[in-house]
């Protein structure tokens, strides 16, 4: 187990984010923990990438922030540039885990990663078509390689339950109220 090197202050989100992923190997490694929860920025975080957009955004010849960006100018160019560049950085984030050796493969073999944005599409904060971005191989529980599953219609939570499950965890249900659900994504598991 090796304590990483103390992080300079960065305003890159991306070195942030990279210096997360770090911390979290880490502790995984070092068994300090086996969960560990990451958030790239908060919803409506009013964030203006400077990895990205080095001048911010504009529109209509005022300075905003992406979340307003987005409100105004729907889906555009800019705006898919920082969605793949969101991908781009959770992408990172299991590259860091798949390069460190555990055993006779790698942290990403152990673990079952969860990845998602607050919304589908969020200039009108809409849940159609919601990306949930499921990574690892949960110690052979999750199908590999790669899956794509289209649920139109299905409950996301779905997915939370799917993760418990593959993760070894016999939970009934997850959620609740309409959120409530008994039923995994069995495509995604073994």
């Amino acid at each position: 187990c090796v304590v990483p090197a103390a992080p300079e202050d960065s305003a890159s989100y991306r070195t942030r984010a990279k210096l997360m992923a770090d911390l979290i190997a880490a502790a995984f490694t070092c068994d300090i923990t086996r969960v560990a929860t990451v958030e790239f920025s908060s919803p409506a975080s009013h964030t203006d990438y400077p990895d990205i957009f080095s001048s911010g955004f504009v529109f209509n010849g005022a300075p905003t922030s992406f979340h307003e960006y987005e409100h105004n100018a729907g889906i555009d160019d800019q705006v898919r540039t920082a969605l793949r560049y969101f991908v781009e950085v959770f992408g990172d984030f299991i590259t860091t885990l798949h390069g460190v050796t555990e055993g006779t493969g790698n942290l990403l073999d152990s673990a079952c990663v969860l990845g998602t944005s607050e919304v589908s599409n969020g200039n009108v904060h809409g849940f159609t078509n919601f990306p949930l971005l499921v990574a690892g191989r949960a110690q052979g529980a999750l199908v590999h390689p790669s899956v794509h599953v289209a649920a139109p219609g299905a409950n996301t939570a779905r997915i939370a339950l799917t993760c418990l499950r593959a993760m070894g965890i016999a939970a009934p249900s997850w959620g609740s109220e309409q959120f409530l659900v008994t039923e995994p994504f069995a495509e995604l598991l073994v």
